[in-house]
């Protein structure tokens, strides 16, 4: 009976592996949006972001409707979101040469203005006869270092419909969700700028 035991538990099969997933700045066809320009003459300090505390997990978060979620055991962020945010708005932001200069952590010259960015909701909606979605909510602002006044705001909730129930196309989704939205902030910052 022992043996029995024993065989029984080395045929189990082994669990799956997990998968790991990335936010990247680099995904081609997103527009990176018009340049100024002259560099604003600011120094701007780009913070890590916060995550609400249901999605800082690094599981993937899936809602098949309703209040209840789910914490996918083998899809993985492989990136802690926060900072993946934060370093995808600065390349956003260097890459449009916004400001004079762009710091991801603090240097010799103290900066005149911070970036805030905040990530509510991250999550794939799925299942159940469910048309698939990737839901992302977000809030963004430039604001003084000093005082912190925000000059700059921009808030988001977005459902973008997807063509698959698949993790890869939803994070896909979400990466050029953040792309997008990084533009529409840096357009935002720009106006501001125009019109002070």
């Amino acid at each position: 009976m022992l043996s029995a035991l024993l065989s029984g538990c080395l045929l189990a099969p082994a669990p799956a592996p997990p998968n790991y997933y990335v936010i990247d700045y680099q995904q081609p066809g997103v527009e990176i949006g018009s340049s100024p320009a002259q560099p604003i003459p600011e120094v701007v300090h780009v913070l890590d972001g916060r995550v609400n505390r249901t999605y800082e997990r690094r599981q993937i978060v899936q809602r098949s409707g309703g209040p209840q979620i789910s914490y996918r055991a083998t899809d993985l962020w492989g990136v802690d979101l926060g900072v993946a945010m934060a370093d995808l708005l600065a390349d956003s932001l260097r890459e449009r040469t916004l400001f004079e200069e762009i710091q991801r952590h603090h240097r010799v010259q103290r900066p005149d203005l911070e970036v805030y960015s905040e990530l509510r909701v991250v999550e794939h909606i799925c299942c159940n006869n469910i048309e698939p979605q990737a839901r992302v909510a977000a809030v963004l602002l430039l604001r003084r270092q000093a005082d912190q006044t925000v000059l700059v705001e921009h808030r988001f909730e977005r459902f973008d419909p997807l063509p698959d129930n698949r993790i890869a196309t939803f994070v896909l989704r979400v990466n050029t969700i953040l792309l997008e939205e990084a533009v529409e902030f840096g357009d935002r910052v720009i106006t501001y700028y125009q019109r002070s």
